[in-house]
């Protein structure tokens, strides 16, 4: 994730226009600002997003989810397994 990237985050979230889980709604208002960057980064990237907006950590090595071995077993773990 670039700073870019994050700071067009914050930038949405600090909004308070849509609940940063709805990606289609974050991706909807990004597009409306211009935020090009981050209208690419969600469709691309969509783990590390939120993976970010669970605990504010951007540079998550990511695993599978039946790799155990290598994938955190936590809440968000869980989260990106069962939603994505």
């Amino acid at each position: 994730m670039t700073e870019i990237v994050r700071a067009q985050i914050l930038v949405i979230r600090n909004s308070g226009v849509t609940n940063m889980f709805d990606l289609a709604r974050v991706q909807l208002e990004a597009a409306a600002r211009g935020m090009k960057e981050l209208v690419l980064y969600l469709e691309e990237h969509p783990k590390p997003y939120f993976q970010f907006i669970l605990t504010g950590e951007s540079d998550i090595e990511y695993g599978t989810c039946s790799d155990s071995a290598t994938y955190r077993a936590s809440a968000e773990a869980l989260f990106l397994c069962l939603f994505l």
